[in-house]
């Protein structure tokens, strides 16, 4: 296998923030979930898409720090996009031209049987894609893990940036500010792993930029990492065949 020996993941939260965090994640009341549930099941008595099943309460409010009101408040807001975006009725068809790329897929899982999302971001390029077709196919490719995921019993999934050959026509901001909105507005506590495989020195300078505008937990799970750590991450076999390829040689 080839070895390409990247710095130590320049992201990480000071130990009192991320065990603070982790308390949260491993002790969101029952009695606040049982609050939430009530509440929207309330509201859809008169508006069925508010309902709301536990496990989407536990992890806005994990998301929101324990804050029943802000949690209430973003499943609401939850609520009504997805309500008219309709993200789990995208098909194929919808966003043809960018899975003709093959920019992006869902394929396999990880060693914690978590479906991954792979992104290979040089088959990006700014000036030639529609950005609302770009969203689109971010939301086609979390609701297909989501879907793979809820079936294996799952909540979680793992997100896999493929960065080899990253150049300045990659470099989206527009697109990464929406995708980063995306995540953690509608997708809260669903990204086990955020994962840039094999960064160049360009892709540094882009996360830099980019950094700050993560919710600090969610900047806590990005990791760089070698070929050993995805290898870690993802068993061959698990892998698409263009990454076993140049993770292992034909």
């Amino acid at each position: 296998r080839s070895r390409h020996s990247l710095p130590v993941p320049v992201v990480q939260l000071a130990a009192p923030a991320m065990a603070k965090c982790e308390v949260l994640v491993e002790a969101a009341p029952e009695d606040d979930i049982t609050s939430l549930v009530r509440h929207f099941d309330e509201l859809a008595a008169a508006a069925p898409h508010m309902r709301m099943d536990a496990a989407t309460c536990r992890r806005f409010l994990v998301a929101r720090k324990g804050d029943i009101a802000a949690a209430e408040r973003s499943l609401a807001d939850f609520a009504t996009w997805r309500e008219a975006a309709k993200p789990r009725e995208i098909k194929r068809e919808d966003v043809a031209k960018e899975l003709s790329t093959r920019k992006g897929y869902v394929h396999g899982v990880d060693r914690a049987n978590r479906p991954v999302v792979w992104v290979f971001a040089s088959r990006h390029d700014k000036s030639e894609r529609d950005l609302e077709e770009s969203v689109k196919l971010v939301l086609f490719l979390m609701e297909q893990a989501i879907e793979q995921a809820d079936r294996r019993g799952e909540e979680k999934l793992c997100l896999v940036f493929d960065c080899s050959s990253f150049a300045y026509r990659n470099m989206d901001f527009d697109l990464e500010r929406r995708l980063i909105q995306i995540l953690e507005q509608y997708y809260p506590e669903r990204m086990a792993h955020l994962v840039s495989w094999r960064a160049p020195s360009l892709f540094y300078i882009f996360w830099r930029i980019v950094r700050p505008w993560l919710d600090p937990v969610t900047a806590s799970k990005v990791e760089l990492v070698d070929d050993d750590r995805l290898a870690e991450l993802v068993d061959r076999e698990q892998l698409p065949d263009e990454v076993a390829a140049r993770l292992y040689g034909a």
